[in-house]
């Protein structure tokens, strides 16, 4: 029985050589594990939280700094948890600020977190074991920016198509919101 287990331990662990030369080890998780639901679930009311700060840069236009977490979730979690961070954090505060959802945009922010999540596929980026380079912190940003044209585009579709806006007043709303 103890070497069934032992054995089911064992398979658990990966080695990897990484370019460097380097062993690693990394351990196989599961999709919805314990950890990765409180991670979603903190990274919601974080981003619900934060989503109300807002530094406004011209007419309609503010950054929030809540969309930072995505990408910070995404990257120590992978793109799952960014996903569901995005999703039902910005469906909470679309709740609590407003009454309603507007789907469209929650799905702007969940693609934003699983965008942002996609460099924790990168089987030689490992923030547990420090292994960061600068390569790394560039593909994130290049994974972040495609995640927010491919969120643009979601959002756009989903208000034409879903809501039934006219595209002259999503092209002009979604160009204040995105910036």
């Amino acid at each position: 029985m103890e070497d069934s287990k032992r054995k089911v331990g064992q398979n658990m662990i990966k080695k990897y050589i990484g370019e460097d030369g380097f062993r690693y080890y990394v351990k196989k998780t599961e999709l919805f594990s314990t950890k990765n639901v409180v991670a979603i679930g903190i990274g919601a009311a974080l981003y619900s939280v934060l989503s109300g700060v807002a530094i406004p840069v011209g007419p309609n236009t503010s950054f929030r700094i809540a969309v930072a977490l995505l990408t910070i979730f995404g990257a120590i979690f992978g793109p799952v948890v960014g996903f569901f961070v995005g999703f039902v954090g910005h469906a909470l505060n679309d709740m609590i600020m407003w009454g309603s959802v507007w789907f469209s945009w929650v799905f702007l922010s969940a693609v934003i977190g699983l965008f942002g999540g996609m460099i924790a596929l990168d089987k030689s980026f490992s923030l547990e074991t420090g292994h960061v380079t600068k390569f790394h912190i560039f593909k994130m940003y290049v994974y972040s920016i495609l995640g927010m044209i491919a969120a643009g585009l979601a959002a756009y579709v989903g208000d034409v198509y879903f809501y039934g806006a006219t595209r002259s007043i999503v092209k002009s709303y979604s160009i204040s919101k995105v910036a």
